[in-house]
């Protein structure tokens, strides 16, 4: 669950990352807490993926291009995330594996769906009236990473440099 996420970020913080090692004072974190320092790294990298791929998401059949405000899509990806808290953008995905296997989904799709129709609500009201999309009122659990070119970018977030290698089984995969 996002609460189990949530505990084990703070833990991690704690006591196993660049933040905390050795006799160094903990480095404080741009976001403030680990959760919002992950998911900043995960809405600057979906934000910059939305970038590279606008002229294939944002188009009619015939390739005309819309502007972004015409046009929404639901993408997803899959990360890693390391000890250092910093996140690793490993594949996006245009189709979400949306299963409901648990309830706990049930009840996190309700809240996706449920704001992407509060959304698209609006802008339709909006766009109606003759009035400018953004600033958006009502963007549920949403937040806008992308419009027409203005891009979510992490203020103040450098990845950890000389990061130690990956371990399996107790062996360093290092090269000597």
């Amino acid at each position: 669950t996002f609460g189990e996420f949530e505990e084990a970020l703070n833990e991690l913080y704690q006591h196993g990352s660049k933040f905390t090692k050795g006799a160094q004072p903990r480095m404080a974190l741009p976001a403030g807490t680990p959760v919002a320092h992950v998911r900043n790294q995960f809405k600057h990298a979906l934000a910059e993926m939305v970038e590279v791929f606008k002229t294939t998401s944002f188009n009619k059949p015939d390739f005309e291009l819309l502007t972004a405000e015409n046009a929404f899509n639901f993408y997803c990806a899959d990360f890693i995330l390391d000890n250092d808290l910093d996140v690793w953008f490993i594949e996006p995905q245009n189709g979400c594996g949306l299963d409901e296997d648990y309830y706990f989904r049930l009840e996190m799709h309700a809240s996706l769906f449920n704001g992407m129709v509060d959304i698209l609500e609006e802008i339709s009201h909006k766009q109606e009236a003759g009035e400018p999309v953004l600033p958006l009122e009502n963007t549920g659990n949403w937040e806008i990473i992308y419009a027409d070119g203005l891009v979510y970018y992490y203020d103040g977030y450098q990845r950890a440099k000389n990061k130690a290698s990956c371990t399996t089984g107790g062996h360093s995969s290092k090269h000597k």
